[in-house]
């Protein structure tokens, strides 16, 4: 019997206040989940090293500023080091926004998702958005836009087919809590 195309893949946010939260969501998420979304902006400790060093399934490190939709309100420097650490120690994927991601510097193994977050929707010329995204060095482009029902829901596709290719994820968010 020939083997079937995997069709989803499943990603989990991580958004615990500490270290020890996130290291207990992770042990139950790694169960079920291919990849988790540890989001450094929620959390109000963190040792990055302990995060990474056994993690039970792919990790994405996030750490969005207020500007994207994020909570991190320590300065831009301190956050890209945080970004930088997380490269070094070999995170799976690390989320960098475009206005950011060219003093993210040597990636190492990890593979960059260059994002971009806008409270106002999708760029009226999606494709050209996302060819820039690509061009700033991107694995993975990601286009996101805050959720306003269920017909935003079933509309994302619309505004991402033009420029869907592997390695694309279109995305709608919710507010984090």
């Amino acid at each position: 019997m020939a083997s079937r195309r995997r069709l989803r893949m499943l990603g989990v946010p991580v958004n615990a206040r500490t270290t020890d939260e996130a290291l207990a969501a992770l042990g139950r998420i790694g169960v079920e989940a291919d990849i988790a979304e540890l989001r450094l902006d929620l959390m109000d400790e963190l040792d990055l090293e302990r995060l990474l060093a056994d993690r039970p399934c792919p990790i994405i490190v996030t750490c969005r500023p207020p500007r994207e939709g994020g909570l991190y309100w320590g300065s831009e420097e301190s956050r890209l080091r945080l970004l930088q650490q997380a490269v070094r120690l070999g995170a799976d994927y690390v989320d960098v926004e475009l206005d950011s991601v060219a003093r993210i510097g040597e990636r190492g193994a990890s593979r960059l998702i260059v994002s971009h977050h806008d409270p106002n929707g999708m760029p009226v010329d999606f494709a050209a958005h996302w060819r820039e995204l690509r061009a700033a060095g991107a694995d993975v482009v990601k286009c996101s836009r805050p959720m306003r029902g269920r017909t935003c829901r079933r509309s994302r596709w619309r505004w991402a087919r033009p420029a869907y290719r592997p390695g694309s994820w279109p995305s709608s968010t919710t507010p984090a809590f």
